[in-house]
């Protein structure tokens, strides 16, 4: 239950810290979550799956419309 909520947190912490938080958003964490990565062994899948957990709801959330209303910077 945590995993989906610290995979969330640790991308919003990275987009605060990048590059002054100038892609500190909502919209910029969805669609950071959204990116592919590549993995160097196969112990990642475990990790592939945890963030699956936070990447489904995350991805239903991404929409212009939606977009377009949340251009805001995230505040913790």
């Amino acid at each position: 239950m945590d995993s989906p909520i610290n995979f969330l947190a640790a991308l919003i912490w990275f987009l605060r810290k990048y590059k002054d938080g100038v892609y500190y958003t909502l919209p910029h964490a969805v669609e950071l979550a959204q990116q592919p990565y590549d993995y160097r062994n196969n112990s990642m899948k475990l990790l592939d799956n945890e963030s699956a957990s936070a990447k489904i709801p995350l991805g239903r959330l991404a929409s212009p419309d939606l977009y377009y209303i949340l251009p805001v910077t995230i505040s913790l």
